[in-house]
């Protein structure tokens, strides 16, 4: 059972997206706290579906394959549903753009490197963008929408607005310092 529990775990955050957009998209506060709720177990079960492999000896080529995807559903279905909703908007888009395309081209990068049996372990500074991207993420599921930032008449839900969008900013320029690592570290496999 031991060795199935990363890939279990891994697995879950994929099935788990078809309440969470379904609860996204509904009225209501509540289920927006809901959906939040599966989103943060999403969230949680990437950083602990890895660490119990690693912790356990129990990697598998399973699991190698379908964390990065899962991770991509993830932050890729996220952000669609919240640009659609516009609690991303305006130049906020550019960001999650940046962080889409990164996420895209390193999956192209790890592809390309792996016919040539290379791997590429993901580093720290990765870690990092993963975390504020998934915070930032998280803050914006609850917020209302794009509206202006009054500081009269804070709300929860523009505060919410304001530290999701920072992250977010965050987490696109850590997003393109860390595809440029992985570029430079890639480079020498190229022919040009």
């Amino acid at each position: 059972m031991k060795d199935r529990v990363p890939n279990i775990l891994t697995a879950s955050r994929i099935v788990l997206l078809l309440p969470f957009v379904t609860l996204f998209f509904m009225q209501g506060r509540s289920l927006k706290w809901i959906a939040l709720g599966i989103y943060v177990i999403c969230a949680v079960t990437d950083f602990f579906d890895g660490y119990l492999a690693r912790s356990w000896d129990k990697t598998s080529s399973l699991g190698r394959f379908l964390d990065p995807i899962a991770d991509k559903i993830l932050v890729s279905v996220t952000i669609v549903l919240l640009v659609s909703t516009h609690k991303i908007c305006g130049l906020n888009v550019i960001a999650a753009l940046i962080i889409l395309a990164r996420e895209i081209f390193i999956s192209g990068l790890r592809e390309f490197l792996s016919e040539h049996n290379v791997r590429m372990p993901s580093t720290y500074f990765a870690q990092v963008k993963t975390t504020a991207q998934l915070i930032a993420l998280g803050f914006l599921i609850v917020s209302v929408d794009c509206s202006p930032f009054d500081i009269e008449l804070v709300t929860v839900n523009q505060w919410s607005h304001l530290i999701g969008t920072t992250l977010l900013w965050i987490a696109a320029v850590v997003s393109v310092l860390t595809g440029l690592q992985y570029w430079v570290a890639a480079k020498p496999h190229f022919k040009l």
